[in-house]
């Protein structure tokens, strides 16, 4: 777990030794001219509308949490950056954060995989309940008993599902995700 305080900006006011190696290393974030940013520029929309949420500026009701998918460009493991605002009254150094960002491997908490397969696959939620189904090591028939429907179903679901993903068999797509 990594983690940085920053301001509305992006600009990073304080980070942790393990979030030197973990920008050192080049694969998820940069921090170019102090400013945080994901790498692959698909994700950096999402990640400067996370921060603006942040912003002191807003009524604290309006200041909100987000989680955003942030992948390796390097083909590592997918990572889900927590941006948290902090109080308004913070005193010291935090006085001029706005908000705190945590790093984490998506595998330590696989609730957050129905969010990257809808972000990066534009998975529907009945897809990505099936590619649950897949990781946790369950056969298509066993997901179609788990869900009441037909196996033939099921069967067309994943097939859609290798489709939008791009992998050609299922234990493609579980080795990507499964990790």
């Amino acid at each position: 777990m990594v983690r940085r305080h920053l301001e509305f900006s992006g600009a990073i006011v304080a980070r942790s030794s393990i979030a030197d190696a973990l920008l050192g290393r080049g694969d998820y974030l940069s921090a170019r001219r102090g400013i945080l940013a994901p790498l692959l520029p698909e994700r950096q929309c999402a990640f400067a509308a996370a921060l603006a949420a942040t912003a002191r500026d807003h009524p604290a009701a309006q200041r909100r949490a987000s989680k955003i998918i942030i992948p390796s460009v390097r083909g590592g493991p997918i990572m889900v950056a927590e941006i948290m605002p902090l109080p308004v009254d913070s005193d010291g150094w935090l006085q001029t954060a706005c908000c705190m960002v945590t790093v984490r491997s998506r595998s330590e908490r696989m609730e957050d995989l129905p969010l990257y397969l809808r972000e990066r696959y534009r998975l529907t939620p009945s897809e990505c309940l099936i590619v649950l189904h897949l990781v946790d090591g369950q056969s298509p028939r066993a997901i179609a008993v788990a869900r009441g429907a037909a196996e033939g179903t099921v069967r067309n679901q994943i097939k859609a599902i290798l489709a939008k993903t791009g992998f050609n068999r299922q234990i493609d797509l579980i080795r990507e995700l499964g990790h």
